[in-house]
This record gives structure tokens, C-alpha cells and sequence, in this order.
């Protein structure tokens, strides 16, 4: 691998990969969500996801809370691999890292093909909420555990979550301080799904990321509430091989079917 920034998942890299794919997790999230991607993809397709300081392999690091160290951690990993067409997934917090990654590896003349952001509403758009992060540890605890995305067991597991609260409350940081004027600023196509169930995240909080569009975009639906990059891995799939244009081949087929 390129260094820490970047995990490989799955099968090991093919000599010439058709297509790279790299996943941004949510807040609190690490490489590991992305792990049932792996038997989902054609094997061509080369799958890496960001490994953040604080999470799995780099759990003895302190979390950063500076989109900027990351982003520039991340474009350097990403131009060591060996050049391929570059998706970016993105999914809440890793939607907004996914936005200032794009700007910053077209700048870098990368062969990025596709941006899908999920999850995250546009980063111009005022919080719907109060902040979370400045609230003490049980409160900041209780109102994770109302989000669902981490399971009760874990919340109840004092030492697990004594090395787990430092990274949630870094990427709390970072994602409720993250705004960005709107500007079209990526120039491949931006695709931005939702969970038509999601609590925190509307239809329209997710349209208002056209706003960064300089060419095409496209707004989809699934069927879940917020935290759905696994529980519905073979729909965004679908819809990322539809937007790069591989509903022809025999694997996106096969996926599609599945996925329907």
C-alpha cells in the first residue's frame, strides 16, 4: 500500500485495474465498512477505503480534526497507486471529505470519474440540529446511540468506548464545522444518494449538492433510513456502474439483477 491513509480491501490489486473505487466512512467509521463491498465487485475493479488517524490500524494516533491535513494525506496516497479511473464514495462525514478530496485531486490532474456523496447534506446548507460535540460525554454517548449507527452493546462497553469517544468527537468536530460555499467545482459527474428514510438528511438537503456540479448530476433514492452503505451496498453500486457507464458489462449486469 501507499502508506496509512489508504487500505486496500479484498483481493489483491489487478495489474492494470479497470477502475479504482475509494470509500470515505461516516463519522466514527473505518475501512471495515466497506469490507462487504469486496465480493460485490468485478475483479477488475480495484477497492480502497480511507483509514483516518485514531481508527483500526491507526488506532494508537490521535484524530485529527482538520479536513485539510486529511485531504492532503489521502491525495497523496491516492497518486501513489498506479493510475486508474478513480470513484470516490463518500458517505456523511466522508461526503464532505469526498468534496474537498475531489477539488484537490483534480487539481493534481487525477483520473477522477465519478463523485458519489451520501447521506451528508450539501455543506452550504445552515444545521438542522444543535451541535453535538460540545456536549459532555454521557449526553454526547446518549445522542450517538439515538442515531443508530452504533450498536447498544458497544455504547455500554466503557473501555471500548473510553478509545472510541476521542475519534467520534474529533469527526464530530469536523463534520459540524465543515461548510463550503457553493461553487461547481467538480467537474465529473457528481451523483448524491439518500436514504428516503433518513432523519437527518432530506430530499432536497441532498438536490442542494448540484450546486457544486459543473456537469452532469444526479439525485437517487433508496429505501433505508441513515446509515445504509452496507445494508444496501448493491444499489449504490448499481447506480455508480450506471453512472460511469458499465451497465453493459457482465458483472454490473449481475449486480444490477441482484440489486433489483
Amino acid at each position: 500500500m501507499s502508506g496509512p491513509w489508504l487500505v486496500r480491501i479484498g483481493k489483491p490489486a489487478a495489474r492494470h485495474p479497470s477502475l479504482r473505487l475509494l470509500g470515505l466512512p461516516h463519522a466514527g467509521g473505518g475501512p471495515s465498512l466497506f469490507r462487504p463491498w469486496a465480493t460485490a465487485l468485478p475483479p477488475d475493479v480495484d477497492l480502497v477505503a480511507a483509514q483516518l488517524p485514531g481508527r483500526e490500524r491507526r488506532l494508537a494516533e490521535t484524530p485529527c480534526r482538520d479536513a485539510k491535513t486529511i485531504v492532503t494525506g489521502l491525495v497523496a496516497a491516492v497518486l501513489a497507486l498506479p493510475p486508474a479511473p478513480l470513484v470516490l464514495y463518500g458517505h456523511s462525514l466522508g461526503a464532505s471529505l469526498a468534496l474537498d478530496l475531489a477539488v484537490a485531486l483534480t487539481e493534481a490532474q487525477a483520473p477522477l470519474a465519478l463523485v458519489t456523496v451520501a447521506a451528508r447534506a450539501a455543506p452550504y446548507l445552515p444545521p438542522r440540529r444543535p451541535p453535538l460535540s460540545p456536549l459532555d460525554d454521557r449526553a454526547f454517548l446518549t445522542a450517538i446511540g439515538a442515531m443508530g449507527g452504533t450498536p447498544r452493546e458497544a455504547l455500554e462497553h466503557a473501555e471500548l468506548m473510553a478509545m472510541v469517544l476521542p475519534v467520534l468527537r474529533a469527526d464530530f468536530v469536523l463534520s459540524e464545522g465543515f461548510a463550503r460555499p457553493p461553487a461547481p467545482v467538480i467537474a465529473c459527474p457528481l451523483l448524491a444518494v439518500n436514504g428516503r428514510d433518513d432523519p437527518y438528511v432530506t430530499e432536497a438537503d441532498m438536490r442542494a449538492w448540484s450546486a457544486f456540479a459543473a456537469g452532469r448530476f444526479r439525485f437517487e433514492e433508496v429505501a433505508a433510513g441513515h446509515f445504509f452503505a452496507q445494508s444496501h451496498r448493491n444499489d449504490i453500486l448499481r447506480l455508480i456502474f450506471e453512472e460511469i457507464g458499465w451497465t453493459s458489462s457482465a458483472s454490473a449486469t449481475d449486480l444490477c439483477q441482484e440489486a433489483s
